[in-house]
């Protein structure tokens, strides 16, 4: 019963990361972080869809989270690294939310919102969206560093890679966006800490 509800957990969360990415940000030019971001960055100097670039890092921390946290963490990541890419495909040639382009904070607020959440059910079904999730998970069990620090150092160095001089504000939207997917992952997160110790206390 446990495993069923992680895997809606991982199916929800991935659903809200792919609005927020694909019908958001990427609509609108708003800079983005995480693996979808990097994979923005190397579509500049890789002729492949954004899409296909970013099954690729996957792979790559995939084998990263099979070595250093196990297999049923790597086998969760497993569904996220292949329905992400092909839920971000899609949410992208779906354009009912262009209307917010006319106010791009609101967007990125908004945005930053849904991706938070999506991260947030996605670290809560103990498995992770494939993306620099694995590296705070490793780094929390590791160190005790917080997830959603780490989170939101890793999107901001992904950030500085697509800063454009013309377009700063967009940048400037970016860190709005990561600000509050990194409060929103903190949030549910330690939403679910309390009601782990609050179900400790009553039994």
């Amino acid at each position: 019963m446990k495993f069923i509800k992680d895997i809606l957990l991982l199916i929800i969360g991935n659903i809200l990361s792919a609005i927020a990415i694909g019908m958001i940000a990427l609509a609108q030019g708003i800079s983005v972080g995480g693996t979808s971001g990097l994979a923005k960055v190397l579509c500049t100097f890789i002729p492949l869809p954004l899409n296909v670039i970013l099954w690729g890092i996957n792979i790559l921390l995939f084998l990263l989270a099979l070595i250093c946290i196990g297999k049923d963490f790597a086998l969760k990541t497993i569904v996220s690294s292949i329905i992400f890419p092909l839920l971000l495909g899609i949410a992208m040639n779906i354009h009912v939310l262009d209307v917010l382009s006319a106010d791009p904070l609101l967007s990125s607020i908004l945005g930053g919102i849904l991706l938070g959440t999506g991260g947030g059910l996605i670290l809560r079904g103990n498995g992770s969206s494939g993306g620099f999730d694995i590296l705070a998970v490793i780094a929390n069990k590791y160190w005790s560093i917080k997830t959603s620090m780490v989170i939101a150092i890793c999107d901001t160095c992904v950030l500085l890679f697509q800063i454009n001089t013309k377009n700063i504000l967009y940048s400037v939207y970016g860190i709005v966006m990561i600000i509050v997917t990194s409060m929103m992952i903190n949030k549910i997160i330690t939403k679910e800490n309390n009601e782990v110790k609050m179900t400790m206390s009553l039994s």
